[in-house]
């Protein structure tokens, strides 16, 4: 809109003169003319001597809060800009639902502003961001100029925030049998570790036995792979939940019934492993290769929080109970529930 006013003016001005020649009309043109020069000029220097500072890190926030992105930008130029406009990407996790922010803040010469933006975070899940430009005005409106192009801001975590008291769904399961013999016999025992059991594998370490090695898994990786034993009567719990519901109310319920619930055992002093992804950048102690899990070890609020993150981002359909694990799924009839398997 300013451009447009400014070449009406220009127009006018150029018809004025030649019929009105006087030092009116030439001032008024030459006004008109230098001084989108002189914007240019100072547009150009401020660019020249700006910059930003993302921030460092990715941030946690619980599901219903807004997580907010802070940028500090530096104008080290003696002229002040009167506008910076902010672009900023968000892709979300496992939707990969795309959405745009915007924000707008001023800058005086020699000094910083923080431009801050809001992101909403209705479901679980990750929000990574991404810069993708910020514009800088002139005074007038004439000219813009783009920097900081594509810059990574990091990534914001969406976990539950374990409200819910999953403490019976936790009984439930220390009630469960052991196997399925158990069950048809009518005896509900607490799903103890026994020796002989073969609890996951992992690589091979100082004080490990040698009768411990998984010859086979050892020859198909490279490298000593021992069998994981769980201690004589320890109660050790694997925990799965099928996050590829692409209902995000569902994937919710599914996600913190089971990370509650780790929670729970964990405070009961369980041994607790929840199935994340291959992938997943953690120590896993049990990989299978059918469903591409693997089981990590929750047993401290730290590591619950660190898995919850993994989770809360992958779209796994987790793995299965003929592997031994407990596992959350949706209700076939559909709706916000679960059903454990």
């Amino acid at each position: 809109m300013t451009r447009i006013l400014y070449f009406i003016l220009l127009a006018a001005a150029a018809l004025f003169f030649p019929l009105y020649k006087g030092a009116l009309s030439l001032a008024t043109l030459l006004t008109l003319l230098i001084l989108p020069v002189l914007a240019l000029i100072r547009l150009a220097v401020s660019a020249r001597l700006f910059d930003g500072c993302p921030p460092s890190g990715d941030t946690v926030i619980t599901k219903g809060s807004e997580g907010e992105v802070c940028i500090r930008l530096t104008n080290r130029s003696v002229f002040a800009l009167s506008g910076c406009g902010l672009r900023i990407r968000a892709e979300y996790a496992p939707s990969g639902e795309v959405r745009y922010y915007n924000a707008a803040v001023p800058v005086p010469a020699l000094s910083s502003q923080t431009a801050s933006v809001n992101i909403n975070a209705l479901h679980c899940g990750s929000v990574r961001l991404t810069l993708e430009y910020v514009t800088l005005y002139d005074e007038f409106r004439l000219f813009s100029v783009k920097r900081m192009k594509n810059r990574e801001l990091g990534k914001i975590c969406i976990i539950p925030d374990f409200t819910d008291d999953c403490s019976e769904e936790g009984k439930r399961i220390m009630r469960l049998p052991v196997n399925r013999s158990d069950l048809q016999n009518g005896e509900f025992t607490n799903m103890n570790g026994s020796p002989g059991d073969v609890t996951g594998y992992r690589e091979f370490a100082p004080g490990d036995k040698m009768s411990s090695i998984h010859y086979k898994l050892s020859a198909r990786f490279d490298k000593d792979i021992v069998k994981v034993m769980p201690p004589v009567g320890s109660k050790k719990y694997l925990l799965s939940a099928d996050l590829s519901e692409e209902d995000l109310s569902v994937r919710d319920v599914l996600l913190e019934k089971m990370l509650g619930t780790a929670k729970y055992l964990t405070e009961q002093s369980c041994e607790v492993y929840a199935a994340v992804p291959e992938e997943a950048d953690c120590e896993k102690i049990y990989l299978d290769g059918r469903s591409g899990c693997g089981a990590a070890r929750l047993s401290t609020d730290e590591e619950i929080m660190r898995i919850s993150c993994i989770l809360c981002e992958t779209a796994c359909a987790g793995t299965d109970s003929e592997n031994g694990y407990i596992v959350w799924r949706a209700e076939k009839a559909g709706g916000a529930d679960a059903s454990l398997e």
